[in-house]
C-alpha cells in the first residue's frame, strides 16, 4: 500500500539562511557576523542571475527598541561577476552597502498577546514600517541577501561597450551633426548684420 500523495506546503529554503531567535535581542545592542559559504555564493548567483560571486560577508547590529520593534543595522560587502547589458561581457564589481531594517512581534491587528501596549501600536502607514517577525525568528541572511540584490547595478555595462551599429536606431547621433535651429538663426544674424 502507498502513502497518499502530500502537498508540498513548506516555503523554499532561501539560499543565505541565517536564523535569529528574536528574544535573544535586548535593549543591549548585540553585533553576529556571517560569511557565505562557496556553495551558498553558487546559489545566490544563480538566485541573482550572476556569473559569479566570489565573497558575500555581512555585519550586523542589533538592538531592541523601547517600543518592542528590534533595529537591524547591516553593512554588506560582496565580490561578484555581472554580465554587461550590451556585450554580455564579465563586468566584475566590489560592492559595499549599508542597510537598516525594522522587525516587530506585534502586527496591526494584535490582541492583549502582543508586546506593546495600546497607546503603543505601531503605525503601520509610515515609511519604515517594521516587518512582522514570523514563528520568533528572523532570517539575517535573506534580508542581506535582498538588500545584496538591491545594491547591485540593475544594467551593468562595461566602460567601452558600445551598441553594434546594425542595432542602433538610424537617426541615432543625427541631432550632434545637425546644428540647432537657434544656432542656425544665430550665425544667419551673424552674417546679415552690417
Amino acid at each position: 500500500m502507498t502513502a497518499p500523495h502530500q502537498a508540498e506546503t513548506s516555503a523554499p529554503v532561501a539560499e543565505f539562511s541565517r536564523l535569529l531567535a528574536a528574544e535573544t535581542v535586548e535593549a543591549t545592542a548585540r553585533k553576529d557576523h556571517f560569511e557565505a559559504t562557496i556553495e551558498e555564493c553558487k546559489a545566490l548567483a544563480k538566485r541573482f542571475d550572476l556569473e559569479s560571486l566570489h565573497f558575500f560577508r555581512v555585519d550586523f547590529t542589533l538592538k531592541r527598541q523601547k517600543d518592542g520593534t528590534i533595529k537591524v543595522q547591516g553593512m554588506l560587502e560582496a565580490a561578484l561577476v555581472q554580465r554587461c547589458v550590451v556585450s554580455l561581457d564579465p563586468v566584475p564589481t566590489e560592492l559595499v552597502d549599508h542597510f537598516e531594517a525594522l522587525f516587530t512581534e506585534t502586527g496591526p491587528d494584535a490582541g492583549e498577546g502582543g508586546r506593546h501596549k495600546d497607546s503603543e501600536l505601531i503605525d503601520f502607514e509610515q515609511e519604515d514600517t517594521p516587518e512582522i517577525i514570523e514563528n520568533g525568528v528572523i532570517d539575517l541572511g535573506e534580508l542581506a541577501a535582498q538588500h545584496l540584490s538591491l545594491a547591485m547595478d540593475p544594467f551593468p555595462r562595461r566602460v567601452d561597450a558600445e551598441i553594434p551599429a546594425a542595432y542602433r536606431h538610424p537617426d541615432e547621433g543625427a541631432e550632434e551633426e545637425q546644428p540647432s535651429v537657434f544656432a542656425q538663426a544665430l550665425e544667419q544674424w551673424k552674417q546679415d548684420k552690417p
